[in-house]
């Protein structure tokens, strides 16, 4: 039944749609209330169950996920995301070097990210997703942890926006109020960061949260000249602390809420010349 539904995933009708989005990631995230006694075996065991979609692995240093304590309050901190700390996590990466699974000691990432093919979109990733999560499942029982809690369950999109396609204060519609024209002339910010935090409610209340980062930023690109690219990042991560076990249909239909209203968030906060060079259908 439920690969019947993942192999019959239809985009929702009405949810925008761009021609070339500047969608550069993907990331789905689950995060356990449990610590697990992660080794370099468990991930060996866990890469001979997907050698064929994840052949290749590289260590990394392990991040810190922020996690919603509580909805009862008006958040009063910081926006903050992930934080490298000094554990070890891992990733198993597809030989297309497109999708990879991050694995530590307390979550389980699946990323899609852009290479030389266009984003599939999201109904692509959901069962590419689901398979590799059955056989972590698999392995987690398999090593003596059953009934694995979820503690927060968050869909991230990284997008990133060249400044030759669109100048910096040109990707969000706040954008525009931020030139001065007490210095001289008109004057644009050299950089600029956005921080902002949205409740997010349905019947019974507050239950998830929207987390929008937007700034200029720096990245290699080894294929330019210069082999770096200045443009605007912009992170949409929807975020949903819980306290269930692993249950497909409310897991689905959390990541897929979260999917549409990212997409939607998206498509409200930015600009209309912005929409048009992404072309906006």
């Amino acid at each position: 039944m439920l690969n019947d539904f993942l192999n019959n995933l239809r985009r929702p009708e009405g949810l925008p749609d761009f021609d070339n989005p500047p969608l550069d990631e993907v990331a789905i995230t689950l995060v356990f209330s449990q610590m697990l006694d992660f080794s370099k075996e468990w991930v060996a065991d866990f890469q001979k169950k997907v050698i064929n979609e994840f052949p290749k692995i590289e260590v990394k240093n392990s991040v810190v996920i922020h996690m919603i304590e509580d909805l009862s309050t008006q958040p009063n901190l910081p926006v903050t995301f992930n934080i490298p700390m000094g554990q070890n996590r891992y990733w198993l990466i597809s030989e297309d070097d497109a999708t990879l699974v991050q694995l530590q000691h307390d979550s389980f990432i699946f990323n899609w990210r852009r290479r030389d093919k266009e984003y599939p979109h999201f109904e692509a990733i959901l069962p590419k997703f689901w398979t590799s999560l059955e056989k972590y499942l698999e392995l987690v029982e398999e090593k003596g942890y059953a009934n694995l809690v979820l503690r927060q369950v968050q869909v991230e999109y990284i997008n990133w926006i060249p400044e030759d396609m669109l100048g910096k204060t040109d990707v969000l519609k706040a954008g525009k109020y931020l030139s001065l024209n007490n210095l001289g002339e008109i004057t644009l910010p050299d950089d600029e960061t956005f921080l902002a935090r949205y409740s997010v409610r349905n019947d019974s209340g507050v239950y998830a949260r929207l987390y929008l980062q937007s700034q200029s930023a720096l990245r290699d690109e080894p294929m330019l000249k210069d082999g770096r690219s200045y443009g605007t990042q912009t992170i949409l991560s929807f975020r949903v602390p819980c306290n269930r076990n692993v249950e497909e249909n409310w897991l689905f239909s959390t990541l897929s809420e979260g999917r549409n209203i990212i997409v939607k968030s998206f498509t409200e906060l930015t600009s209309e010349l912005g929409h048009k060079i992404w072309g906006k259908k």
